[in-house]
């Protein structure tokens, strides 16, 4: 086997298929030794584990970042919204270019990853990529068994392989810790989905979080242990029995099970000759101890997610995982996973099946920008205020959220009694003077209510005369069955529409309509007047 200058295996000029099934064998006995590798943290230990790490002795190392997983309650659930974020992102498999050949063989592969089943302990491709290649953050790489037909044919499933069952001592790249060879083997080409999470240059047993994360682990379990025998001391009531000389010698087994009795909030028994001195840091009232487990939580939030804003309730945006990481940290996760899918699993499918000259798909995800939804309203308020509109399509795009526009109804000023009528009939010289005396009336108040009773029946029959024409042929258009001849007849009704309302134009119609207003006012003011008169 050959390695280029990064220590990546060079592939095969002719590559075999692969065995068929598992291959890697191994079991959690043979490892036993390091379940305490997480137990009792000091930063003696922490340092002497990173050591032996970076000699290539990297299972103490890979062992500690699984516990620190499954047992601080900070960096675990960071990054479990971390693994979330890249599950949540939606991925596809791309042809190399436009060819039919391109899009067969990347359609081919898209429905071999899906697929997969978890069947006989196996993982599915998406299982695979959140479980096992997600769990490269911390020690820096993983490297999960490919499971193939015979002939590598098809992908069956994945098999897990934890971190700890590696060492580098002696190589650049892993070698497998097995039950058959606990000296570790190489790992053959095309098996294993040897994935790196590179979060800096280096050496590749440096490129995870698992060292800032040790540390944090290690002061997070000495805080909370400080908390707790502060809750302890402080927290709880402490039972004290002072006897004397005399019954101290005589009774004092039986004051002791009294004691115990009282259940465990903790007592004890003393002669009153025994002087006791509690000692109390001045001030601490315990809120140190949280202060210290709440900074390492949001440091742990900062190395994994990348912000802090997001992962705490009333952050920038809570509108799932995948805008609870950073949007670059997400991505280059995202790349990062599509290189080694297309590396470990495209490659070597394609060579044994299409030939070494066939088009090579890639894995890509379908990032887009996560968006603020309430940072966009605002903005969208902001430019409304300032005399702006957006158009719908525009505000849904932003926002995800479908609107409508809501149709407000304005209310007309109120006017003084006889101004809406002497405005309305300003063009007519010949009620003005009329309009004006009714306006001067002491009871004017009510005129407005008078004439519009005594003109809405005037303006109705005079309407009804004028559109007589045009609702008779509305009545015989509507009888017309045949389609060709009932659009002729609408043709031609709306040629002649003007005339049949009064007039040859849209002038005439409108000057028509203005003359049954205003006679329908006359007969308003006429009645108005003759009531006044027959009051006076």
């Amino acid at each position: 086997m050959l390695y280029d200058a990064k220590g990546q295996l060079i592939p095969e000029a002719d590559p075999r298929p692969p065995r068929a099934g598992i291959t890697a064998l191994w079991e959690d006995g043979d490892h036993q030794h390091l379940s305490s590798a997480g137990r009792a943290l000091t930063p003696e230990k922490v340092d002497g584990i990173m050591q032996a790490a970076d000699s290539g002795d990297t299972p103490r190392m890979c062992a500690l970042a699984e516990q620190i997983d499954d047992r601080s309650f900070a960096i675990g659930a960071a990054l479990d919204t971390r693994r979330a974020a890249i599950e949540a992102t939606p991925w596809r498999i791309e042809g190399a270019d436009d060819s039919s050949r391109a899009d067969d063989i990347a359609k081919s592969a898209q429905q071999m990853l899906s697929a997969t089943r978890p069947e006989n302990d196996l993982l599915t491709f998406q299982q695979m990529i959140k479980l096992e290649l997600g769990s490269a953050l911390l020690p820096g790489f993983a490297a999960p068994e490919i499971v193939w037909s015979a002939g590598g044919a098809e992908v069956l499933g994945f098999s897990s392989i934890p971190q700890k069952h590696f060492s580098f001592v002696g190589t650049r790249t892993p070698r497998l810790l097995t039950t058959d060879h606990p000296e570790g083997i190489e790992l053959p080409p095309g098996k294993f989905v040897l994935h790196w999470h590179r979060a800096k240059g280096g050496s590749p047993v440096r490129g995870g979080l698992i060292r800032a994360a040790a540390w944090m682990r290690c002061f997070e379990g000495l805080g909370f242990k400080d908390l707790v025998r502060f809750v302890e001391r402080y927290g709880m009531p402490f039972l004290v029995a002072g006897v004397d000389e005399q019954t101290w010698k005589s009774e004092r087994s039986v004051l002791r099970s009294i004691v115990r009795n009282f259940g465990p909030d903790g007592g004890a028994v003393l002669s009153k000759n025994t002087e006791l001195q509690l000692l109390q840091a001045a001030g601490n009232t315990g809120d140190v101890y949280f202060r210290l487990l709440e900074y390492l939580e949001r440091a742990a939030e900062k190395l994994i997610l990348g912000q802090t804003g997001t992962s705490s309730e009333g952050g920038w945006s809570n509108n799932g995982a995948q805008h609870m990481v950073r949007m670059d940290i997400r991505d280059s996760d995202c790349s990062q996973i599509a290189e080694s899918v297309y590396a470990r699993i495209l490659v070597p499918w394609v060579r044994w099946n299409y030939g070494p000259e066939a088009p090579l798909p890639r894995m890509v995800y379908d990032i887009e920008e996560a968006k603020d939804a309430k940072a966009e309203a605002e903005v969208i308020k902001t430019l409304g205020d300032a005399g702006w509109e957006m158009e719908a399509e525009q505000i849904e795009a932003n926002t995800g959220y479908r609107v409508t526009r809501r149709v407000t109804r304005r209310e007309t000023p109120p006017q003084a009694p006889g101004s809406t009528l002497a405005a309305a009939l300003q063009d007519n010289d010949r009620f003005r003077a009329q309009a004006a005396a009714l306006a001067d009336e002491d009871d004017a108040t009510d005129i407005p209510d008078t004439i519009a009773d005594a003109a809405l029946p005037q303006a109705r029959s005079a309407a009804a005369a004028m559109f007589a024409p045009l609702q008779d042929r509305l009545d015989a258009i509507a009888q017309i069955a045949d389609p060709a001849e009932f659009a002729r007849a609408c043709a031609a009704l709306s040629a002649e529409l003007p005339a049949l309302a009064g007039g040859d134009s849209p002038e005439t119609l409108e000057a028509a309509i203005r003359q049954v207003v205003h006679a329908s006012a006359a007969t308003g003011i006429s009645a108005r007047l003759n009531e006044l008169e027959r009051k006076a």
